[in-house]
């Protein structure tokens, strides 16, 4: 009999989902994922967007799934949630192992006492680092509670370096993490890549962009913590370089900060070389990830953002800040193979990073033709693999383990 896994989540998540179709399709668990509001299932106000958001309509295809009562309800993902329902859905399914988000929806919380009262094992996610600035307090406070909270936990599912040092700091062992890159559904990606040069032309011709300009890319909420405003500074400072007509910036996404950027781009004479495109839904993103040439990261604290991990099936080359948590030598972003990381906050760092690679057109190449080596690591089928060598793991020799030996390579992206 297979292992029944139980995913309890917060809600429908768009890169999560076909990762939860590709573990089902594979076949060496029967997974059920037991949703705590239906936020993303239905259109919702995204207010850091600052736009209404619909996923994509084949996004709950695929998997077994149900929402739990009580979650068409819950309007607001960003405040913790909890259902008094989960403990019987969990207990009807009766699962070997459930798999959590992190601790700070009570939903996880509850699911993982469930199991613990059960003897049932608890696979935990996150994409917690080290990298951002904590008070001395949260420090204190974290290194005194997580190694307790962690010691209940069976096994982890990290994402990659620096998600690893946050365990190991926290004193997990290295025998209970198990590497799980975030999925990326690459099919549309790898597909937009292929037709690189006609996507390219179109798009640049609809945006009123030269074919011979170099173009980078930021992809994201419009946030202050994005400092999208360190581009658009950068940029400024490039045209100063004597090669103006060649770097150009595109910027995907919305968000509160938008019109405070398109302010400072008509401040600086900008608005010629930068095309703000909004929120772009997920089916037209790969398009644009094959329009540009480099993909900007200049946030100052990003603990591990998809469009690091989409921008390598497309063969970008990545200029990111040190507070990128996708930076590491096994991660998105390997510094010198793939990427250039320059110091946050130090535009200067930024510019030169930037105009070298916009320069540098053999560099470039290279740099892009290492990303898509990097995705070749860091495809679904790697996601899938990973999460069914840690239930087995966890399973240890238990009878229900000796199904998971041998993979499927079915619907996987392999």
């Amino acid at each position: 009999m297979k292992p029944k896994v139980a995913v309890v989540v917060s809600h429908p998540i768009q890169h999560f989902c076909p990762f939860y179709r590709a573990l089902t399709q594979d076949g060496r668990i029967r997974l059920k994922v037991f949703f705590g509001a239906t936020v993303g299932a239905k259109p919702y106000m995204d207010r850091q967007f600052n736009t209404m958001i619909v996923w994509q309509r084949d996004l709950l295809d695929g998997f077994e799934h149900v929402f739990l009562p009580g979650s068409d309800e819950v309007m607001e993902i960003q405040r913790p949630i909890r259902n008094r329902h989960l403990a019987r859905f969990l207990s009807e399914f009766s699962p070997d192992v459930v798999q959590v988000y992190g601790g700070y929806h009570g939903l996880s919380r509850s699911a993982s006492f469930w199991a613990k009262a059960r003897r049932r094992r608890v696979l935990y996610v996150s994409d917690s680092e080290l990298v951002h600035s904590r008070t001395l307090v949260k420090r204190a406070g974290h290194f005194l509670v997580l190694p307790a909270l962690f010691a209940a936990i069976d096994g982890f599912l990290t994402v990659a370096d620096r998600n690893e040092q946050y365990y190991r700091h926290y004193r997990v062992a290295a025998d209970r993490l198990f590497r799980c890159p975030f999925p990326v559904d690459e099919g549309r990606l790898l597909v937009a890549d292929a037709s690189r040069s006609e996507i390219r032309r179109a798009l640049r011709v609809r945006l009123g962009i030269p074919s011979s300009a170099v173009c980078g890319l930021i992809v994201g909420k419009l946030t202050a913590g994005k400092c999208v405003d360190h581009a658009v500074r950068a940029l400024q400072r490039l045209r100063t370089r004597g090669k103006e007509d060649n770097f150009w910036l595109l910027i995907a996404g919305d968000g509160p900060e938008r019109e405070k950027l398109a302010a400072a781009c008509a401040g600086a004479g900008l608005e010629d070389r930068v095309r703000i495109l909004g929120f772009v839904r997920v089916e037209e993103l790969p398009s644009v990830y094959a329009s540009a040439d480099i993909l900007i990261h200049p946030s100052s604290h990003d603990r591990h953002p998809l469009c690091t991990g989409e921008a390598l099936f497309v063969g970008l080359p990545i200029v990111a800040s040190d507070r990128v948590g996708s930076v590491g030598t096994s991660d998105d972003i390997r510094p010198g193979r793939n990427g250039l990381v320059y110091p946050w906050g130090e535009i200067d760092r930024l510019c030169e990073a930037w105009g070298r690679l916009s320069e540098d057109e053999a560099l470039r190449r290279s740099m892009g033709d290492h990303s898509r080596q990097i995705a070749a690591e860091r495809t679904m089928r790697h996601s899938v693999d990973g999460f069914v060598r840690a239930v087995s793991a966890v399973l240890g020799s238990s009878r229900a383990a000796a199904t998971l030996v041998a993979p499927s390579q079915a619907g996987t992206g392999a």
